[in-house]
């Protein structure tokens, strides 16, 4: 064969890769953008903005398991949703709330759950496959950034690197989801509230005499710091909550007072913070499935007694 009819072979082979890598890209980011299911669904609403309520609850699986949106906001009468993110920390998610700031035309108050694990950095992203695809955004890659900068930084400048991220068993799962089951349950309903119908298991959760030290990092809170001012100047009232805890975990804990001393840099007058680790809740394991999330039961009680605890604050007579 000449060395033109190589070349033209070569060409034509490179061409038709680059066309079927592309046709990839644009199938993964139609199955990523449409994702019903997991965390991605609620990501790809605020990415959309599509997502836009009065009152929105902001953590993760501790939001996303413990306050009704719906209790919450019939008690406020204001329209609520729960976008919580199930293994997320704030330093992931804090993009994703920083770009609902800047669009959101209801934005009234802002619920923010900060468990006791809630100042802990990460060194690897949870899920990355439902951040990826919105790196083009700069609040999104700012925060995705501070967990992976290597991630991060290739996947937003290097052409198709993004996709090196998804593994198989996601884009089988998720091709399963929208066309074998179309009309199957999405992460939006219920408006974004999970409750879990589990009771406390014994012998899952025995505890140790261990003492337990949280981990506070400062990057953590200067970043929190940072949105929860971001919204204050807003003029957006903002809710952090540090939600039950079993206090059999509780009380092993030896920087409790560090923990609950940052607390007091957040407070201004738009901004409350409500401390339910002392709470008859943390008392009862009846109201738990683990030390950490409150079951179905629990959720319900809690998220009643909450919402009184907002609206008096909200509202004072």
């Amino acid at each position: 064969m000449s060395m033109p009819g190589k070349l033209k072979k070569i060409f034509l082979f490179s061409f038709l890769l680059i066309v079927a890598l592309f046709a990839m890209n644009a199938l993964v980011l139609h199955l990523l953008i449409t994702c019903p299911k997991g965390n991605i669904a609620k990501i790809n609403e605020v990415m959309l903005h599509k997502l836009d309520y009065d009152v929105t609850i902001w953590g993760s699986s501790t939001a996303l398991v413990n306050f009704d949106a719906d209790a919450i906001g019939e008690k406020l009468n204001l329209s609520c949703f729960n976008v919580g993110l199930n293994g997320t920390p704030f330093v992931q998610y804090s993009g994703l709330l920083s770009e609902y700031l800047s669009y959101s035309e209801k934005k009234k108050l802002l619920i923010i759950v900060v468990d006791i694990n809630g100042f802990a950095s990460r060194d690897a992203l949870y899920q990355g496959h439902a951040w990826l695809h919105h790196l083009h955004n700069d609040n999104i890659y700012q925060a995705i950034k501070t967990v992976d900068k290597d991630l991060a930084v290739k996947s937003r400048y290097v052409p198709l690197y993004y996709l090196t991220a998804y593994d198989r068993s996601f884009l089988y799962q998720n091709i399963k989801w929208i066309y074998l089951y179309p009309d199957g349950k999405s992460e939006l309903d219920n408006h974004g509230f999970r409750p879990q119908l589990l009771f406390w298991q014994e012998k899952k959760q025995a505890f140790s005499n261990e003492s337990l030290k949280l981990t506070i990092e400062k990057s953590v809170v200067d970043r929190m710091r940072s949105v929860l001012n971001q919204a204050s100047k807003l003029n957006i009232r903002v809710v952090v909550v540090v939600p039950p805890c079993y206090h059999e975990a509780t009380k092993r804990i030896t920087n409790r007072e560090e923990f609950e001393d940052v607390f007091t840099t957040f407070s201004n007058e738009n901004i409350k913070v409500f401390n339910y680790l002392d709470s008859s809740f943390s008392m009862d394991r009846v109201n738990f499935y683990n030390y950490l999330h409150l079951n179905a039961q629990g959720a319900s009680v809690f998220t009643r007694k909450f919402s009184e605890d907002i609206q008096r604050w909200m509202d004072p007579k």
